[in-house]
């Protein structure tokens, strides 16, 4: 004999018992009452999930998505709206938890009106949580700019990638008092382009690249001094030096792929070397390149800075390794004395050569690390970087 089901569906009689005998027209209150409280009891029967309180379910949801600031898509798998097609219980449940809101990562075809109309309502459901926001804007999605500028009030995470700046925003400033991290590429094909300044006065975080143009207007001066983790790439030395001058907090930096013309003093006749950087609080320092240019070679040359407290270094093999000769490394006491810092901890990406080997070259490091790959660097800035939001 076939076993019946533990949770089969209720027989209609059990959800309509005791009304059949009386017309729709006859129902009393009380029976519309018994009727609903019936109907409610046999699909918690049927069903006990259905039975957990409203935010034991909203925790199960935020497990669903993304965990905060990583941001879930618009709409399909992932989404905060897939959870709505549920049921109509837990409808009403998602739609009133502003938490599962809070993050959105808009898609990059943004014509269609009823995308516009579903960011807008996703939007309004975070209700006044901070958010946390990716998207980026072409010549046709200038709608999508307008739309979240209507929450800088609310930013938190941002990740911002112009290839134009529409014309109201040109040169303006954008005030976003609760921005802790932020990543910005700019791919402007105008040279007459210029972006919008950032107000963020708790910045802390800030990731630019790749970059056709950057220039430090475009964070106002009291963001640059806030910052405590800075990542910059495809970026002129000369001006990077400009900006570090102005990131005395600074703890975490990674440099990668810097353009080096008209910075060497010994290539600029009658040129004056500047003044080292000073960076009292930096721990971290990440250097990377294409290992193209001859200029790579001699990193003793490659940014002026003082860092005494400087506990952990990354570099290429072939920022160390500048004579060529089958003993490498023999410039970083120089880099060290120029930097005047004693780095406890060396890790070297590209690595030609064993850890022993290494270990000989550098008596002076205690803790010596080598990866083969470029992934070395990825896997440093994770354990280092403090910030991995944008690239995890």
């Amino acid at each position: 004999m076939m076993q019946s089901r533990p949770w089969s569906n209720p027989h209609p009689a059990a959800i309509f018992g005791g009304m059949e005998s009386k017309r729709e027209a006859d129902w009393e209150p009380q029976d519309i009452q018994n009727h609903e409280r019936r109907g409610e009891q046999s699909r918690t029967d049927a069903y006990p999930v259905l039975t957990l309180p409203g935010e034991i379910i909203t925790e199960i949801f935020q497990h669903y998505l993304p965990p905060y600031p990583d941001c879930a898509p618009l709409f399909g798998e992932g989404s905060p709206l897939c959870l709505t097609h549920i049921c109509r219980l837990w409808r009403e449940i998602a739609r009133k938890s502003p938490r599962l809101w809070r993050a959105l990562r808009l898609p990059l075809r943004f014509k269609s009106p009823d995308l516009v109309h579903l960011a807008r309502r996703h939007l309004r459901l975070s209700g006044a949580m901070p958010l946390s926001l990716k998207f980026y804007t072409a010549r046709d999605l200038a709608t999508k700019l307008d739309l979240l500028l209507d929450h800088r009030d609310r930013w938190q995470y941002v990740a911002i990638a112009l290839h134009y700046v529409p014309e109201a925003l040109q040169g303006a400033s954008i005030h976003a008092p609760l921005v802790t991290h932020l990543t910005l590429e700019y791919f402007l094909s105008d040279d007459k382009d210029e972006p919008p300044q950032i107000v963020a006065p708790q910045l802390h975080s800030l990731l630019c690249g790749p970059l056709t143009r950057m220039h430090s207007s475009v964070l106002a001066p009291e963001s640059w001094a806030t910052l405590t983790t800075l990542w910059m790439q495809f970026l002129n030395v000369a001006f990077l030096a400009q900006i570090l001058g102005t990131t005395k907090a600074l703890q975490h930096c990674r440099l990668g792929n810097l353009e080096y013309s008209g910075f060497l003093a010994d290539t600029l006749p009658g040129t004056r070397a500047p003044q080292p950087v000073l960076l009292p609080f930096l721990k971290v320092l990440i250097l990377h390149g294409s290992g193209s240019h001859e200029v790579e070679r001699k990193i003793h040359h490659y940014l002026p800075l003082a860092c005494p407290h400087l506990n952990t270094l990354v570099v290429d093999e072939i920022f160390i390794d500048v004579t060529g000769t089958a003993q490498p490394g023999n410039t970083l006491a120089h880099v060290c004395a120029q930097w005047k810092c004693a780095p406890r901890l060396l890790h070297i990406v590209y690595s030609a050569f064993t850890l022993e080997h290494y270990r000989a070259a550098f008596p002076e490091v205690e803790d010596l690390e080598v990866s083969e790959h470029p992934s070395g660097v990825d896997e440093a800035w994770r354990r280092w970087g403090e910030w991995d939001w944008d690239h995890a």
